[in-house]
């Protein structure tokens, strides 16, 4: 009796300890300043694990996570111990050493980054895409 009394609250610590297999929200918004305009836009593609791939072309800007809208972020649903891979490119208006103005293609990432859950419920998860950079954290 004391074996499997033991055993139960083995598996039960383990379920609970193992996060229980969450689903945990990845946002990604952009915050790179780039709006489509003429020739500029910019595109962002976030895939867990080979997997689950989603790519959009946001609309608008996020200064923060508190100002994510529909056009400028996407939302994917990532099983906790997935890898998720972010990365973007575009074009952007630039000046030129003789103040034209051009435009000039670029490349960010991949970043890539394990999510995890927690207990009781998991964090959320965002990417945030700047001009130079990608930043993926947890909240």
């Amino acid at each position: 009796m004391k074996k499997v009394l033991f055993l139960t609250a083995a598996a039960a610590a383990m379920f609970i300890l193992g996060g229980c297999g969450q689903d945990v929200n990845f946002t990604v918004y952009n915050h790179s300043g780039i709006v489509p305009s003429g020739n500029q836009y910019i595109g962002i593609t976030v895939e867990a694990d080979g997997t689950d791939s989603l790519s959009f072309f946001p609309t608008q800007n996020a200064l923060s996570d508190s100002e994510i809208t529909d056009g400028n972020s996407r939302v994917i649903k990532v099983k906790e111990s997935k890898t998720v891979s972010v990365n973007a490119w575009g074009q952007a208006f630039v000046t030129g050493t003789d103040g034209a103005l051009t435009t000039e293609s670029f490349e960010i990432g991949p970043q890539t980054a394990v999510v995890y859950g927690g207990f009781p419920s998991a964090p959320d998860w965002y990417a945030a895409v700047f001009m130079n950079e990608i930043t993926i954290y947890k909240k």
